[in-house]
């Protein structure tokens, strides 16, 4: 079963997260809910970026390969 939103995307795009190609940051991460559903998308997260301590230590918790 795929993500609805992978549907809206054209095909480069869809083939290009198959493959591990696309990567992103999450602004303002706060847990890492977001990063949580791209990752399981197929997504690289290499970094999480947030103003609260403990939103960045809850995403450190839950991203282990992230920054």
């Amino acid at each position: 079963m795929h993500n609805n939103f992978l549907f809206i995307l054209n095909k480069s795009y869809y083939t290009e997260i198959l493959m591990g190609k696309i990567s992103a940051i999450d602004l303002f991460c706060g847990a890492g809910g977001l990063s949580l559903g791209f990752e399981q998308a197929g997504v690289k997260i290499h970094a999480g970026f947030d103003n609260c301590q403990d939103s960045l230590d809850s995403f450190t918790l839950n991203h282990k390969k992230s920054l």
